[in-house]
């Protein structure tokens, strides 16, 4: 790209005393990532395609008006509504025509009391237990093979995509300068994966996840390892977009700002080539500025002993929290959006974008309040709302599951205000706008996800990404649960 050049990094370095977040090493074998490839068979795409059909003769042959919307139902939870959009349109139509009163015949298929709401579940996550489920209960033996065979298929595809940014980020080399931050490329490649499942998507996942990645290590550089001069020097680095102001910086620092740099700039290569590059730079580097910003503002506090109010707290949090930086370049790589059209989606889904951010991060919060409390970093949600209200801190995660909520409740009312917007391009921004917050709730269900990497978030990994429906490949499965 013209105007653009890596950057190198000389060695230096620093006495100064440093926190530390006490993160375990990673617990992914890359090397084990790369090796996953699976290819289907002509015989396999023959199969699926033959099912298909099958099954949308099992739409036009539907007794009534129950039996097709459970077959609507289940290729919705399966993950292969795309190969039905005919028949699912069809069948709504019929529903609207239709005075009768009607059911999904769903009565055997109970949710989980445990889990988030089925809005609030990212679709992709959640097929593999749907289709689990479904072969429990007397089920379409055409719809299970189809559904097993497609989430084989694009596994394999998400599997591809993960070896590849595996390489990336052991040539990278980051983890042999910076030992204070996490190693969770895999967590940040679930993540992106959840914003977009589709194999069209390809792109966008692979960038994300090196952008997730890059969001964990600036986070623990400001939360962790620099001095507030430091910290000073290089959100005016990252403001500037200047390599030249944080030279005398310690060289970890700088490889960070090196990584983050050097990633923009690929990234909005990729997106727009030649011909609208510069202008993506722009704005993602903005993106970046305001995240260190926001990031900046949080050091500033701690440097002070400040706790802000909540209301104080959250008008930072919500880009704090990474939800704008990581949708500006996922609106960017969607793929059917024209460059120069981008400000324009990202102003237009402003209030979409704070409240899928602000989900971010309270459900990130009330996951990590306590031990970053013990840690002694700056104040979360939880904290804030406790010492402001003087309340306990069962009511104060009572009153952050509340906003909680009514952020939800915004983003329902946004998504229907004008209905759901048609032009394929606009559909696939609020997908992943609305997919951000989804990923939050799964990631931080059960803790830390990003830095605890404990079994609940390994099961998860394995199941989605790692483990096909099929049998007989023992080796990989072998290989599976020695992880």
């Amino acid at each position: 790209m013209a105007g653009y050049q890596q950057i190198q990094v000389e060695n230096s370095s620093s006495s100064l005393g440093r926190r530390s977040g006490h993160y375990n090493p990673n617990v992914w074998d890359y090397s084990f990532l790369q090796s996953l490839c699976r290819r289907d068979s002509v015989e396999t795409m023959k199969s699926v395609a033959t099912l298909v059909e099958d099954v949308k003769t099992a739409f036009h042959r539907a007794m009534n008006m129950d039996a097709e919307l459970e077959l609507v139902d289940c290729v919705a939870r399966f993950g292969i509504s795309d190969l039905f959009r005919k028949e699912i349109e069809d069948a709504f139509v019929k529903l609207r025509n239709s005075a009768a009163t009607t059911s999904t015949g769903n009565d055997g298929n109970k949710e989980d009391c445990s889990e988030p709401p089925l809005h609030w579940r990212v679709p992709w996550f959640d097929v593999k237990r749907q289709i689990e489920s479904y072969e429990g209960r007397g089920a379409n033996l055409d719809l299970l093979r189809l559904a097993k065979l497609n989430f084989n298929h694009l596994q394999a595809v998400h599997q591809s995509d993960l070896g590849e940014v595996s390489r990336w980020w052991l040539d990278l080399g980051l983890m042999k300068d910076v030992d204070f931050t996490r190693d969770r490329l895999v967590e940040s490649f679930l993540m992106a994966l959840g914003l977009a499942h589709e194999p069209r998507f390809s792109q966008m996942r692979k960038s994300l996840a090196k952008v997730i990645v890059m969001v964990l290590v600036i986070d623990d550089v400001y939360d962790l390892f620099g001095s507030f001069q430091e910290l000073e020097c290089f959100t005016d680095g990252v403001n500037r977009w200047d390599p030249a102001i944080i030279e005398q910086l310690p060289k970890c620092l700088r490889v960070c700002f090196k990584a983050v740099y050097n990633v923009t700039h690929e990234i909005a290569h990729e997106i727009g080539r030649e011909n609208h590059s510069n202008s993506v730079v722009t704005h993602l580097k903005k993106a970046w500025a305001d995240f260190c910003n926001a990031m900046f503002v949080e050091a500033k506090w701690y440097s002070a002993s400040h706790v802000p109010s909540l209301d104080e707290y959250l008008e930072n949090a919500w880009v704090s929290s990474s939800g704008p930086l990581i949708l500006s370049h996922a609106y960017f790589l969607v793929g059917d959006v024209d460059p120069v059209a981008v400000p324009g989606l990202l102003q237009k889904n402003k209030d979409l974008i704070y409240n899928s951010s602000m989900i971010i991060r309270l459900c990130n919060d009330l996951a990590t309040s306590e031990k970053e409390h013990i840690r002694g970093d700056v104040p979360s949600s939880v904290i804030c709302h406790m010492l402001e209200a003087n309340v306990s801190e069962d009511i104060a995660r009572k009153h952050i599951q509340g906003l909680i909520n009514k952020a939800w409740k915004n983003i329902n009312e946004l998504c229907i205000a004008d209905g759901y917007p048609s032009p394929r391009s606009s559909r696939a921004c609020i997908d992943v706008t609305v997919n951000a917050a989804r990923v939050a709730h799964r990631v931080y269900q059960f803790g830390d996800s990003f830095g605890e990497q404990d079994k609940d978030i390994r099961a998860q990994i394995l199941s989605i990404i790692i483990k096909p429906f099929t049998t007989g490949l023992d080796e990989l499965e072998d290989l599976c649960d020695d992880i």
